[in-house]
């Protein structure tokens, strides 16, 4: 039976805890047991209450404190906001039911990592993930350390409104660029909430290419951008060359 979480992901960017099965941040080992249970299965947890009590309590303050601490400020005109990036990877892995999902997984994953890779010397781009608290420990933490990306803002348990709305309100004047998962439901909410603090809803685009569908649906590839219009919505060749980025 296929695992809920990828090892390619774990090939990409080396776990530094080694005492885990899956990937995962040695900076949050004290809480290793209560991650993986989290990422092998996300319904045993409430979104309206998940970060408040016992372990998960202990480790989103642990967290919140990392991601201050590694956040690099980048400011220009132009965000990449990736909502749940490596879902899929970590946690969901075992609902693809075909090789031509699990292909376009793979593709989407290496896609993504290019896209961030080989734009870590980029200018007045800033790379901004909207991350839920288990995901951020085993992944996306290494992300910002080895300052692939610049900032974390933590969204509610597998939802992807941030715990604090407000944290969006710095990027309101800035054409931003969204990516990652999954369509109409966590990306759909965290473009809500962007273009609920933009000053314009012609300052948020999308890109098509770093975008998955749920696993439930027939392909993992989007035909349409929910919360986006068309024309807003672009081909990762379009989306880099209007920032200035590496195709």
């Amino acid at each position: 039976m296929m695992r809920n979480y990828d090892p390619s992901l774990q090939r990409l960017l080396p776990a530094t805890n080694r005492d885990s099965e899956v990937m995962l941040n040695a900076a949050f080992s004290d809480w290793t047991e209560h991650i993986e249970e989290n990422l092998r299965d996300r319904e045993l947890y409430e979104a309206d209450s998940c970060y408040t009590f016992g372990e998960a309590r202990e480790l989103f303050e642990a967290c919140k404190e990392h991601a201050a601490d590694n956040q690099t400020i980048v400011k220009g005109n132009n965000t990449v906001m990736l909502v749940h990036p490596f879902y899929l990877h970590l946690s969901e892995m075992q609902l693809l039911e075909t090789r031509e999902k699990k292909d376009e997984a793979d593709q989407y994953l290496m896609r993504l990592w290019d896209f961030i890779y080989f734009n870590k010397e980029r200018q007045g781009v800033e790379f901004v993930v909207l991350e839920t608290l288990h995901h951020y420990a085993a992944a996306t933490s290494l992300l910002l350390e080895r300052e692939l990306i610049d900032r974390v803002i933590f969204t509610t348990h597998d939802m992807g409104f941030p715990t604090s709305r407000p944290s969006l309100d710095y990027y309101g004047g800035d054409q931003v660029y969204f990516g990652g998962g999954y369509n109409g439901l966590c990306l759909e909410q965290g473009i809500e909430s962007m273009i609920s603090r933009s000053e314009s809803f012609e300052k948020v685009w999308a890109i098509y290419d770093l975008i998955l569908e749920s696993p439930g649906k027939k392909t993992l590839t989007p035909l349409e951008i929910k919360n986006i219009r068309g024309e807003q919505a672009l081909i990762l060749s379009q989306a880099t060359e209007r920032l200035g980025l590496a195709a």
